[in-house]
């Protein structure tokens, strides 16, 4: 079984009602756990044997607690995969297990750092490696920041938490800003000097578990085509309404 993983806030709430409308594309068994601060209650509508929502105390700095919240979501979950799936991925297209597997190993797709240099953005690539380095103490020349809705064993993020527990416990303290002193994890905090979650854990299973994943390039023929249509939950929704709309009309056909 798999469990889908989703972070939410009040902002993203309307994003998240689509996405949800946007699961019934998918073909295979699963559970849904969805994390959202306190002043999310009107989720319980949502509620069901198989999706569960988790309230947390509303932090200071929500895009710090994403990030950590996923980075521990073995503590929610009690199947040997985790799907993410942020709230603002609308599927747009039937979704099998074949589209989320590769060879019966969950698939990783990457951008080479050093080819994200000619990106526009690539300042900013190059800050996300060093953190990534900085934080989990190993090298990594890949970007895994290319899918937005990587599966992993549940087990893998476990295993990383484990090591990285005393940075996460110190991380969610800044994010409540129940920590007075910034230590030198602060600079993890903000803008393009942050952890970023998708790297953090692609960086950790292909050092320590490689054999245990499919781990290739986005441009590998063999991936499976794109099922999802990935937005930015800091724009405005209502300009991408008959977008997303349009996603949806095909569960009709």
């Amino acid at each position: 079984m798999i469990t889908l993983f989703t972070k939410t806030c009040k902002k993203d709430i309307p994003w998240l009602r689509y996405s949800l409308q946007s699961r019934d594309f998918i073909q295979f068994d699963y559970k849904h756990v969805i994390v959202a601060d306190d002043d999310c209650k009107e989720l319980n509508d949502i509620s069901s044997e198989t999706t569960k929502v988790l309230y947390i105390p509303k932090p200071k700095y929500g895009y710090l607690l994403q990030e950590i919240v996923k980075l521990k979501a073995h503590q929610h979950v009690d199947d040997g995969y985790v799907m993410y799936v942020d709230s603002d991925v609308i599927f747009n297209r039937p979704v099998t297990y074949d589209d989320i597997m590769l060879g019966y190993k969950p698939y990783l797709p990457f951008a080479w750092y050093s080819d994200l240099d000619r990106h526009a953005n690539g300042k900013y690539y190059r800050q996300y490696q060093l953190i990534v380095e900085q934080f989990i103490g190993i090298r990594s020349t890949k970007e895994f920041m290319q899918t937005a809705c990587p599966v992993y064993y549940t087990d893998t993020i476990k295993s990383l938490s484990e090591v990285i527990y005393d940075r996460l416990t110190t991380l969610t303290s800044i994010a409540y800003k129940t920590q007075v002193e910034m230590p030198d994890l602060s600079r993890f905090l903000t803008g393009p000097e942050r952890i970023t979650e998708f790297n953090t854990l692609g960086a950790y299973a292909e050092f320590y578990q490689s054999s245990e994943y499919i781990i290739t390039h986005l441009e590998d023929p063999s991936l499976p085509k794109p099922f999802y249509k990935w937005f930015w939950s800091w724009g405005n929704i209502d300009h991408h309404k008959q977008e997303i709309e349009e996603c949806l009309q095909h569960l009709s056909l």
